[in-house]
């Protein structure tokens, strides 16, 4: 579900986005985008969004704004605590948000207050460069805090996820999609089950293969008693 379409690139997971690769003509025929992706900013009809929304099955879970990114230098304020109101108007369906500028998202949380409990807040950790992201999220109190490992660039070594709830790992697709080893995500799944964290597998580069050694995870942290 997206309110916004938009971004800039500000990490190395950005490198490769795969709206952004796409011509123009596919982004605005696809997703109804008026401008294009690279540096430019525009909101869809609310009213719109909010039909879509209360299309879906109660209990459905809605990822957010993947067009762009919530808390965007660039995305003001007002424009956030609008989707807000919609979240929380709509407490039957759970929102999953996820954004690489998680210090502004503490900022934001902070100034608010609260994080309304059917919101997930997520960050994206690619490489060991980027895993401080982990400790700026672990600040939020959110019900359910996740971490995209997507699309994951290198071992991340040892870590840990205590705080966490939902840990998802993916390679990057696409015809100059970087390497991925699925030793990687053994990694990360020993570590979610040591910290019990849920896991869920997206597939390796290339061809999207979502088993992992012959298991698929799409494990949802909810239904697994999620830690506060």
């Amino acid at each position: 579900m997206n309110f916004v379409y938009g971004c800039e690139k500000i990490s190395s997971g950005c490198d490769h986005c795969y709206i952004d690769r796409r011509p123009f003509a596919f982004q605005k025929k696809r997703f109804g985008m008026e401008t294009p992706f690279e540096g430019r900013v525009g909101y869809f009809d609310l009213r719109n969004q909010v039909k879509k929304i209360e299309s879906l099955a109660r209990g459905s879970i809605i990822i957010v704004n993947l067009l762009s990114d919530t808390f965007a230098e660039f995305i003001p304020d007002s424009k956030r605590n609008e989707w807000y109101t919609i979240f929380e108007a709509h407490s039957q369906y759970q929102f999953m948000l996820i954004t690489k500028r998680i210090g502004l998202a503490m900022i934001y949380y902070r100034a608010r207050g609260s994080v309304p409990e059917n919101v997930w807040v997520g960050t994206t950790v690619e490489s060991r460069k980027f895993l401080p992201r982990i400790d700026l999220l672990r600040q939020i109190k959110a019900k359910i805090r996740w971490i995209s490992f997507e699309p994951l660039l290198e071992d991340l070594g040892e870590v840990s996820l205590e705080g966490i709830h939902l840990a998802s790992v993916g390679g990057e697709s696409g015809p100059n999609r970087r390497p991925f080893d699925t030793q990687w995500a053994r990694n990360i799944l020993a570590i979610c089950r040591r910290d019990k964290v849920a896991f869920n597998y997206l597939g390796s580069s290339g061809f999207r293969d979502d088993y992992l050694d012959g298991v698929q995870y799409n494990e949802n942290p909810l239904v697994r008693g999620g830690k506060s």
